[in-house]
């Protein structure tokens, strides 16, 4: 498949995201983040790993991050788009991501269907229509958290990539919760009120459009070999997307690697950057 370095996910052990007993949550963790770090150490370079953390629990997880990214050397955490019901940028989360900017660590965004609550998971009774509604939704829940909390702000070395919905969503999120943004900033710069920018929306003043992160690299998505890459790089540059094979699932594609090198619409650079450098900075690889 031409992959040089692999960054590890896990799969089903997610559904420890939605674990009632914290202790057991965190105990799960713990072991799957010695056994992941054992595994990789044996080619170190060619793998490494995210680490999973009790979200549920904030200050555990806060110090399994600290474990897993000092002490194990893992590249990164995994957590998903919310916590139950509870959205990521409510207060008790907090104290986790300036834990991850203080880290250098990135998150990774990741919903696998059936395995822990993804919103409107239950508008359907089949995998079919489950997987196809919950994954994108709980990963546009997932940034519209984090732009709502204001954290890409005050937070400057937090990097968040959502994962496993291909990259056409961006745009769309982009302009449709920018165009929010802009109507709840324009009253506060002296400009022309909107219904939308009237408080009592308590938004934070730290709060800004997606696409400054985006263009920075800051936010990312992955991508699938089959879009329009072209129009979406138009749209946001290349910093905001990087390659993930997916393997070992069904529905992997074996041959993006080089349909991406072989694609005539994406310049030399941008396809160094898709298929490397935003992976490289994003994860703070030394390779």
């Amino acid at each position: 498949m031409e992959i040089d370095f692999q960054i590890v996910y896990p799969t089903a052990l997610v559904w420890v995201f939605d674990l009632e007993n914290r202790e057991l949550a965190a105990a799960v963790c713990r072991a799957y983040n010695n056994y992941i770090a054992e595994q990789c150490e044996k080619a170190p370079k060619r793998l490494g790993g995210v680490a999973l953390v009790p979200i549920q629990d904030p200050p555990a997880a806060i110090e399994e991050a600290r474990r897993a990214v000092q002490k194990l050397g893992l590249q990164g955490v995994v957590i998903p788009g919310m916590v139950g019901n509870q959205p990521l940028h409510a207060k008790e989360f907090i104290p986790f991501f300036e834990t991850m900017n203080e880290l250098d660590a990135p998150i990774g965004f990741h919903a696998v269907t059936g395995m822990h609550y993804t919103p409107w998971a239950d508008c359907f009774t089949d995998f079919f229509s489950t997987h196809v509604t919950a994954m994108p939704f709980s990963m546009m829940v997932a940034m519209m958290s984090l732009v709502a909390s204001g954290l890409l702000k005050t937070l400057p070395r937090l990097r968040c990539a959502f994962l496993e919905i291909g990259a056409s969503w961006l745009p769309y999120w982009n302009w449709w919760v920018g165009k929010h943004i802009e109507h709840v900033l324009e009253p506060r710069a002296g400009r022309k009120e909107s219904n939308w920018g009237r408080e009592p929306y308590d938004l934070p003043v730290t709060i800004h459009e997606p696409n400054e992160d985006i263009l920075e690299g800051r936010i990312l998505s992955g991508f699938e070999g089959d879009e329009n890459l072209r129009s979406i790089i138009d749209q946001l540059g290349s910093k905001g997307f990087m390659y993930a094979s997916d393997y070992p699932h069904s529905d992997m594609e074996w041959g993006r690697v080089q349909a991406i090198k072989e694609s005539a619409a994406l310049t030399s650079a941008e396809k160094a950057a898709l298929l490397g450098e935003n992976a490289r900075r994003f994860y703070n690889l030394q390779i």
